[in-house]
């Protein structure tokens, strides 16, 4: 994967990194949970506001510079960052995100998926607070 710098560490960035061999992790609930917990506590107790934020800043500390790392690793060294510069893109990649699980097959509409913030964005309660856009 070729290496997208994050070169301004106050900025809002789209990231897009990739699992180790492709491993299929975010099918396992109990992986999803484990996932929703750790980001409902940084939410919780770190004063973080959505999960977007908590994902930006935690794949920006534990994406980049890893190659260090070769046993029980999850990530594959490099990331590819896009800064958000403009509405249209955040809202764009935003809908992508949501889209997903109806892309999979897994639900009809985004906001059905129980593990996404379109739930959020559709009036729904959803597992993690967001604050919405």
């Amino acid at each position: 994967m070729r290496s997208f710098r994050v070169s301004d560490q106050h900025a809002v960035y789209f990231l897009t990194l990739a699992i180790v061999d492709w491993i299929d992790v975010f099918t396992r609930k109990e992986y999803k949970i484990e996932v929703v917990d750790s980001l409902s506590f940084c939410v919780e107790r770190k004063s973080i506001e959505s999960r977007a934020t908590w994902m930006l800043k935690a794949f920006r500390e534990k994406g980049a510079n890893q190659s260090r790392i070769t046993n029980y690793k999850f990530w594959i060294d490099g990331l590819h960052a896009i800064a958000i510069e403009s509405n249209h893109f955040f809202e764009q990649k935003m809908h992508y995100i949501h889209q997903n699980p109806v892309e999979a097959m897994i639900v009809e509409e985004a906001e059905e998926y129980l593990f996404s913030s379109a739930r959020d964005y559709a009036g729904k309660k959803g597992l993690v607070k967001v604050e919405l856009y």
